[in-house]
């Protein structure tokens, strides 16, 4: 296993930690708005809210200068795509979306691997037209550049995971789900710490952390039941 040279890591490390603490700023930003929205807002304008999110969405994405002001746009494309999270979630059944938390994880992981560059999400994470419009950025506390961050598929698995344990169990388990996902969010920081000086590396798949520990979440709460 090769690894990258002095000046690469350098480089690497400083957009990397720069990167970290934005994601870490980013998933407890979404926690108090994913919680707030489905303990205190009613279905009814819940559903209404995500039809609009939608429509906005594929208007923000597709706009020829998207990649002009890009940290404001990706903001208001994560506000839609939370909304959507939150409304398809309450209609997914706990037996549903346990099921699927195990694929998504197990397509994310196999499209950043050599057998699964051809996959819609590898083609997508490799498109230098589409990639800039799917990411959430931050603001770079140096240069006050754009700094990219998760991808909106990642959020919107986030928040369907979520707005599901939440609907089933309750606030209290939903706060656990809540907890988990930020703590996943950390765990695939640390390991990216470990392997980003291998130059096999290429990415990580920013889904396996937070859904594995909702589904580690999930089960547990079948085993006691």
């Amino acid at each position: 296993m090769g690894i990258r040279t002095d000046e690469e890591l350098v480089d690497f490390r400083e957009r990397f930690n720069e990167a970290s603490i934005h994601m870490i700023i980013h998933i407890v930003i979404w926690a108090i708005v994913n919680y707030t929205i489905s303990t205190f807002l009613h279905k009814d304008i819940g559903y209404v809210l995500g039809l609009l999110s939608i429509i906005v969405f594929v208007l923000m994405i597709t706009r020829k200068d998207a990649n002009q002001h890009m940290i404001v746009y990706s903001w208001i494309c994560l506000i839609c795509v939370m909304a959507c999270g939150v409304v398809i979630g309450r209609f997914i059944y706990i037996e549903i979306l346990l099921p699927m938390m195990i694929y998504v994880c197990t397509i994310d992981v196999f499209s950043f691997s050599r057998i699964g560059k051809k996959t819609a999400n590898a083609k997508l994470i490799n498109s230098n037209k589409w990639l800039p419009r799917l990411l959430v950025y931050g603001r770079s506390f140096k240069t006050g550049k754009p700094v990219a961050t998760k991808g909106f598929g990642d959020y919107l698995n986030y928040s369907i995971a979520f707005a599901s344990i939440h609907t089933t169990y309750g606030k209290s388990i939903g706060l656990c789900a809540i907890i988990a996902i930020i703590i996943g969010v950390i765990i695939n920081l640390l390991i990216i710490s470990r392997i980003y000086k291998y130059k096999w590396y290429k990415g990580f798949p920013a889904t396996i952390g937070p859904l594995g520990l909702c589904v580690i979440l999930v089960v547990t709460i079948y085993i006691i039941n």
